[in-house]
């Protein structure tokens, strides 16, 4: 680690933040790029449908259509089914410069063992279990979001995307290079700090971004304690795949109910932390 200050400091912060930064911008112009197509077909049907209306009369249809809410639901429902397309194309773009970033680390990754595995499966059920039921009810107190149910019509790209793909594109990108770009002139515990809340950032509600501020804590724990980004990889989709399919049925629990899985929950996690030496 280089000791920096000042000016220098904020130049390699900077400098780390670049490939993050165009990462999301990535992500958020394939959205927009999805959404335009779904404005056109709109346009384009609205046409159809009044083919004897004038251009002025078909734009105000088409501007009316757009505020209303059965097409916002309808754009949500078109880019959730095109998820998958969407991060396909950023694997296609990103994977080549994660790897070749990474490597550029030279980290001696060590050998999981059978055991140490089925560990980090038991880590990561438990912290999404315990961290979700917790923020399920913080979300009931304050009504900070709506996002709590797993359309089963797109579950199974949702398992790809959400508890697959996106896990391994996010473990590359901030466990394994800017966690370890930061670390070049920063602490281990302001490294992991500063990582994990540019990580909460980039999530779109404070739910998510609480919960995955305390989830970014964990793994970069694991990544440390194991030497290899298949450890934090395999807590991340296991927490992100067990929530995709059980998210709807553990908020249906009652409190009393919700209370017992938290406790078996929270002890799991501790013994399991303390089996893999997580400091």
């Amino acid at each position: 680690m280089q000791v920096v200050k000042g000016k220098q400091y904020v130049r390699l912060l900077l400098k780390a933040l670049i490939l993050p930064f165009f990462f999301i911008l990535t992500s958020y112009l394939l959205i927009f790029l999805f959404s335009t197509i779904y404005f056109n077909q709109t346009y384009k049907q609205i046409k159809q449908d009044y083919p004897k209306y004038s251009e002025e009369k078909i734009n105000e249809i088409y501007d009316e259509t757009l505020t209303s809410e059965q097409f916002q639901n309808d754009l949500a429902n078109y880019l959730s089914d095109q998820s998958l397309l969407i991060i396909l194309i950023t694997v296609i773009i990103f994977i080549p410069i994660f790897i070749k970033k990474y490597r550029k680390y030279n980290i001696k990754s060590t050998k999981l063992k059978p055991l140490d595995i089925l560990k980090l499966i038991g880590l990561g059920l438990f912290l999404a279990v315990f961290l979700n039921i917790i923020i399920y009810y913080l979300n009931e107190l304050l009504n900070l979001t709506n996002r709590y149910q797993i359309n089963d019509k797109t579950l199974w790209i949702t398992l790809l995307t959400t508890g697959i793909i996106g896990p391994i594109l996010e473990e590359f990108l901030f466990r394994g290079i800017l966690y370890n770009q930061i670390k070049e002139f920063n602490s281990q515990k302001t490294s992991l700090l500063i990582t994990s809340i540019i990580f909460a950032l980039i999530h779109s509600t404070l739910t998510q971004m609480i919960y995955a501020f305390i989830f970014s804590l964990v793994l970069i724990k694991v990544y440390d304690r194991f030497k290899t980004l298949i450890a934090p990889i395999i807590v991340h989709i296991i927490a992100n795949t067990i929530i995709t399919l059980s998210l709807n049925y553990l908020i249906s629990f009652n409190l009393l109910t919700s209370i017992i899985i938290l406790l078996v929950c929270l002890t799991g996690f501790i013994k399991l932390s303390k089996a893999t030496n997580l400091k």
